[in-house]
Order: C-alpha cells, then sequence, then structure tokens
C-alpha cells in the first residue's frame, strides 16, 4: 500500500490523497480544493476519485471549492476511471450536480452518500 500526498488549492493547509495497492487499483481523494488544482496533481489513471463538488454552478467564480463541473473536467483530464462527487453544500442539487459532472467527465458520476460502497479494482 502506498500512499501519495498533495497540497491543494485551499487554505488552511489541505492535502489530497492518492492510495495505490501494488499491482491491484488506486484510489483518490481531493479534499477541498479550489479550480488551482487538479486530480492530475496525484498521478495518471485513478480507478476510482471521490472529488469535492461543493459549489452550485452560479457559483463558480467563488475560491477554493470547486463545482460538479470542474470536479468532472478535472477527472477527465487526470485519466480517472469512476468519478464520485462529494462535499455539496446544503441547497446544490445532487441530481443536476451528477449530470453536470457527468457532461463534463464523460462517464456517467456518482454522488456519494452515507452508507455506499465501492471496490476498487484496477
Amino acid at each position: 500500500l502506498t500512499l501519495t500526498f498533495s497540497r491543494t488549492d485551499h487554505p488552511p493547509e489541505t492535502l489530497a490523497v492518492r492510495v495505490d495497492v501494488s499491482g491491484a487499483a488506486s484510489f483518490g481523494y481531493s479534499a477541498d480544493t479550489g479550480p488551482g488544482w487538479s486530480l492530475s496533481e496525484l498521478g495518471p489513471g485513478l480507478d476510482l476519485a471521490f472529488c469535492e463538488a461543493s459549489l452550485a454552478p452560479e457559483n463558480e467564480r467563488k475560491v477554493q471549492h470547486l463545482t460538479a463541473a470542474q470536479a468532472g473536467t478535472s477527472a477527465r483530464a487526470a485519466g480517472v476511471r469512476h468519478l464520485v462527487i462529494t462535499h455539496l453544500q446544503p441547497g446544490v442539487d445532487a441530481d443536476r450536480s451528477r449530470a453536470d459532472a457527468g457532461a463534463a467527465f464523460g462517464l456517467p458520476v456518482d454522488v456519494a452518500s452515507a452508507g455506499q460502497r465501492y471496490e476498487v479494482s484496477g
């Protein structure tokens, strides 16, 4: 098991993490970040990535957090295989966020929820 950390675009200092299981699979978690950081900072080809998507589209210009579309774009650029968006702020529509992230990512996207489980395979 190898963990690799990357400083995100978010004060106070916030770290994203990549977890690699030797020869098996990889998982990445963005933590809080703004658009000045990308999942690609964790390295190419994540099998599963959880990416924050806090902001509604109309708040895109706010810093230190991402919209769902920005999360999808980040995941596409990083070559992520399966994207799950998380950390949606209260009032942000989960279905709209899923659709926006999926349109930018180019593949179906999940929205994280309590009790959900994911198996990661390479």
